[in-house]
């Protein structure tokens, strides 16, 4: 009755409506078995499918591109409903620069490039194993290769990308040995991008000791010890001349050492006139006046805060479990790839003030140096987020991003981390947490075991997406890893397939140099041409292989340090070559020798008219010799060259090695040092080609 009053009202409208599908196969069995998989299919959605018999004309025109309808099999629809039928076509994401996704769910490979987006940052949630962490490899792996110049900075609190850092031949730096960051460090930015920077680094040092009190101290700061404190770490800063003025920044700067003398001094009664002695880089005018006045706000009673504060930060002594941090930074990143190890600290508490630390130091080396592309991911995200100071640095930096020509990358185990307020977390760390996920113009969203009210709301997530990823598959039990793709205002599923070779190079469990052994993309040819060339060490080449080649019988090249040593090798192994190849061929010698010697009798007065090329290019033609007696030329190589028509020595002397390389694949420097040999094993055994040398050479053999 309802439908009705709204066809009589013009609310909505009837249509004839009709589906028809065609079903191609190459036989009759394998025709029948397609179309029982679609009625089958068809029959889930609770849709009935009827196969069409002997009208296979009529079929035609009804799937035809003009759309007539011979068959008319219809039923009436309403419009709402056939609105639902419209083939909508998925937009296609394929930025030039951009990053392979995923598939999307009409297998079109989504291409995506984050510097292209007004935001350069990135957020990954999703359960352990479920392949958040394999995903971001697999971006920084393509990335590394597509831009020469970009640097990654990794913060690794489990160790995750330790591996793979190592299989890249990126650089790992460990805390726990001789590594030290200074976190009182303060580096001049380019500009003034950052208001105050000076008041901002007071910030993030006062967090590292909330931290720190918080934390492993297990006990807050006091108001009164909190303002020793900041006074201690003002004097500390003033005490080798470095203010609000930019110019000072770049100063020596304090250490947690001097922080720590000074509170020394403090607990010891002492005023900061009486102890302080400023650093040579220092402007006496300018700090003391400061000094003097930060010396008015002492009081009675400070001793005892500054015994406290002391008594607190046991840690920072030396020897202490955080001495780390009590030295001048000695860290040095001599690598595009740089991950930061701090596994050491996942069970000790101390990950979320070593993390605050990290952070705190890329910050301030992205704001310096604006040349290069850097790309920041931070493994377990939720140690920064959990405090409204640290997420405020976070959320600066997400900002600055285009400008300091830096991405970051927050991966954490859920969205509720991000959205929804935890139990240890501030309503207001809360919220800040919530406008850093904002800010992300790209959210990968991977498996769930359940899908929150704060998620839902904030992804506005229909019933099909929460369904997808409560059950979308994991990267741990599949070959593939499967999350929904959010950028800006358009999200999609996506399904991420990689080749067995990168995941032999993203998977901590395998080695791709194995992956290349087992299918023959390095073999006993290699490795004997990299020991013959003494650069096996540079490569970690898999024992199964290196047990097919016998080493000991490799000539390796020798370490040449001086012009003259480089001049007596190259007589050397041409003598030695030249040696050789005589006494391989003293039979042909001798029988040549009598012609040799007829001619010079005859021709003793005719001018020698042939020149040296062509002397050389006859010896290579008559140079016969198996090319796997030069040195690097292995079985398998050779077989490339035969294939191509060069069987000999003297072929490949001769050959055009350009062409060459293209045809077989071989790279051009291996051809061009395999060339050279040849040539010089073709070298004439005589230079100047007189008949007297040839007669001499005649009865050298002879004799």
């Amino acid at each position: 009755q309802e439908l009705i009053w709204d066809i009589i009202l013009g609310e909505t409208k009837l249509f004839d409506f009709a589906i028809y599908i065609e079903v191609v196969a190459d036989t009759e069995q394998e025709l029948n078995e397609a179309t029982e998989r679609v009625v089958d299919s068809l029959s889930t959605a609770n849709a009935e499918a009827v196969p069409l018999e002997k009208r296979q004309v009529e079929s035609q025109d009804a799937l035809g591109p003009l759309g007539d309808d011979p068959i008319k099999s219809t039923q009436l629809m309403q419009e709402t409903a056939i609105g639902t039928m419209f083939p909508f076509i998925e937009p296609v994401i394929t930025d030039p620069e951009g990053i392979f996704y995923g598939f999307d769910a009409t297998n079109t490979p989504v291409i995506l490039d984050r510097y292209e987006l007004s935001s350069y940052s990135k957020a990954i949630a999703g359960t352990m194993g479920s392949g958040k962490t394999f995903a971001e490899k697999h971006e920084m792996y393509h990335r590394l290769m597509m831009d020469p110049e970009i640097e990654m900075l990794v913060l690794d609190p489990l160790a995750d990308f330790v591996d793979f850092a190592n299989d890249l031949g990126g650089q790992v730096i460990r805390f726990g040995g001789d590594n030290t960051v200074n976190p009182l460090e303060i580096q001049r930015g380019i500009d003034d991008t950052v208001d105050d920077p000076f008041k901002k680094k007071l910030r993030s040092v006062m967090e590292l000791f909330r931290i720190h009190f918080s934390a492993v101290a297990e006990q807050s700061l006091s108001k009164e010890q909190e303002g020793i404190l900041r006074r201690a770490v003002r004097l500390a800063y003033l005490q080798y001349g470095i203010t609000e003025e930019t110019a000072t920044h770049e100063n020596t700067s304090p250490t947690i050492k001097d922080l720590l003398d000074i509170l020394s001094e403090i607990a010891d009664g002492g005023l900061p006139s009486d102890f302080l002695e400023l650093h040579e880089d220092a402007n006496d005018e300018r700090v003391w006046p400061e000094i003097d006045q930060l010396e008015t706000r002492f009081r009675d009673g400070d001793e005892q805060y500054a015994y406290q504060l002391l008594l607190g930060l046991e840690a920072f002594q030396k020897g202490g479990e955080n001495d780390n941090l009590t030295g001048r930074t000695n860290v040095e990143l001599d690598n595009r790839l740089v991950v930061i190890d701090m596994s050491m600290f996942s069970d000790t508490g101390q990950a979320p003030l070593f993390m605050h630390v990290m952070f705190d130091w890329i910050y301030q080396r992205a704001a310096s140096d604006h040349d290069r592309r850097t790309q920041v991911t931070i493994d377990e995200a939720h140690y920064l987020l959990r405090r409204a100071a640290t997420t405020d640095m976070i959320d600066l930096f997400i900002r600055h991003s285009r400008h300091f020509n830096t991405a970051i990358t927050l991966i954490s185990q859920t969205v509720d981390e991000f959205v929804a307020q935890s139990d240890d977390q501030t309503k207001e760390a809360a919220e800040k947490a919530r406008n850093v996920y904002n800010l992300c113009d790209i959210r990968q969203i991977f498996h769930h075991e359940s899908v929150s009210n704060e998620m839902i709301d904030f992804h506005d997530l229909t019933p099909s997406e929460q369904t997808f990823l409560t059950t979308a598959q994991t990267g741990e039990d599949g070959g593939y890893s499967e999350f929904l793709l959010e950028v800006n205002e358009w999200s999609k599923p996506l399904a991420l397939h990689v080749n067995d070779y990168e995941v032999s190079v993203l998977d901590d469990d395998l080695d791709p140099w194995e992956y290349l052994a087992e299918n023959r993309y390095i073999d006993a040819d290699d490795a004997g041409f990299l020991a013959a060339e003494s650069r096996l060490d540079e490569y970690e080449i898999p024992e199964s292989v290196l047990e097919e080649v016998d080493l000991d019988e490799i000539d390796k090249e020798p370490e040449l340090e001086t012009d003259e040593a480089v001049v007596e090798h190259a007589d050397r192994e041409r003598a030695d070559v030249e040696t050789e190849y005589h006494e391989r061929d003293v039979s042909e010698t001798v029988e040549a020798s009598q012609g040799a010697t007829a001619a010079a009798d005859e021709g003793a007065e005719e001018p020698h008219e042939k020149g040296a090329e062509d002397s050389r290019a006859e010896a290579a033609e008559d140079r016969g010799d198996d090319l796997s007696t030069i040195t690097g030329v292995g079985e398998t190589y050779a077989g490339y060259l035969a294939d191509a028509g060069v069987e000999t020595v003297g072929e490949l002397a001769v050959a055009d090695i350009k062409s060459l390389s293209e045809e077989t694949s071989i790279p051009l420097t291996l051809l061009d040092e395999w060339a050279d040999a040849a040539s010089t094993m073709c070298e004439p055994e005589t230079a100047s080609g007189d008949a007297s040398s040839s007669t001499e050479v005649t009865t050298d053999a002879d004799d």
